[in-house]
């Protein structure tokens, strides 16, 4: 064997091909002892499957573990899901979106269940062996930005459903206090109540010390009819309106979030890791920390907010662009 290398490649180059030759055995040695997960991806044509490509990128990046992508139609045999979970030796599953969460549920079978890239609560995952890296945007992030752009803020508004956001906004009430904030969060359970509660939070903020959070909720956030009126009004009476909805900084709000989906990948793969590491899961719903900002530059002069180089550079995202 070593005389045919020699042949092959002379002046020393065969020792470098067994060198290559034995990393790639190695690499497929401790590949194949690794634990397999699963990632339950829905069924989308190009580009719309792209968001999910990223986070998957995200997740091998940082993955100690082999990954069995299964894109999930709306036709999905749940029998031959879950053979083919058995078959693979599944440890984990990682549910994206409601689609691929439902699947999750009727096959995980006791393992674990990660799901992401998709609105969560606790109710909605029902927990168990189930946690979850929610697409709501960290209030901490959001409450941490506004107080940098508006230090005499005092207190922020906010119209949610509790279906898809009480657990948040507990979470933002306990974080706006440390940053000596008071959280005003009124509930609607429908588009027609949060209409009659925006009206009424409009009526009552004040310019320079009051904000407005629109969260992301399917519910109370209409893009629509509500948004422009929410938009024209804080426009003429000079009120902060923020976002966790990625497109409203584009529209007029003082600053939107957005989630950065390969850092995403990236946490999910760590959340994995540990659960596979040994010992019990830490089964929680977390809000998105994984967060790109974008910033209004002329909402923030009409607001009176200076914005130098240094503040712009902190902006992935910055309209309206020139």
């Amino acid at each position: 064997m070593d005389n045919m290398l020699k042949k092959l490649h002379p002046d020393g180059a065969w020792q470098r091909a067994c060198l290559a030759l034995l990393i790639f055995f190695l690499g497929t040695t401790i590949a194949q002892g690794k634990e397999a997960v699963a990632v339950f991806q829905p069924d989308l044509r190009a580009p719309y499957d792209q968001v999910f490509s990223s986070i998957i990128d995200g997740i091998k990046d940082h993955a100690d573990f082999k990954i069995s992508i299964r894109k999930i139609g709306d036709d999905y045999n749940q029998s031959k899901l879950s053979a083919w979970l058995d078959k693979r030796n599944i440890k984990a599953i990682v549910a994206f979106g409601s689609r691929g969460l439902e699947a999750a549920k009727e096959t995980a079978n006791g393992r674990p269940v990660l799901a992401a890239a998709s609105l969560l609560s606790p109710d909605i995952l029902e927990l168990g062996n189930m946690g979850g890296i929610s697409l709501a945007a960290d209030p901490e992030a959001i409450i941490a930005e506004l107080k940098r752009l508006y230090p005499s803020v005092k207190r922020v508004y906010v119209v949610y459903s509790p279906k898809h956001n009480n657990w948040l906004m507990q979470y933002a009430a306990k974080i706006a206090k440390d940053y000596g904030v008071e959280l005003n969060a009124v509930q609607a359970t429908d588009l027609r109540q949060a209409a009659i509660q925006y009206k009424s939070v409009l009526n009552e903020l004040e310019s320079g010390s009051d904000a407005l959070w629109l969260p992301l909720d399917p519910i109370t956030v209409e893009n629509r009819t509500i948004l422009p009126l929410i938009l024209r009004v804080a426009w003429d009476r000079n009120l902060t309106l923020i976002s966790s909805n990625a497109p409203h900084a584009k529209r007029g709000a003082l600053f939107s979030t957005f989630p950065k989906n390969m850092a995403m990948g990236q946490s999910i793969g760590a959340t994995i890791n540990k659960w596979l590491a040994g010992g019990e899961p830490l089964f929680e719903v977390l809000p998105l920390t994984d967060l790109g900002f974008a910033v209004n530059i002329r909402t923030a002069k009409h607001l009176g907010i200076k914005l130098d180089k240094e503040d712009l550079e902190r902006y992935e995202l910055k309209f309206p662009r020139n």
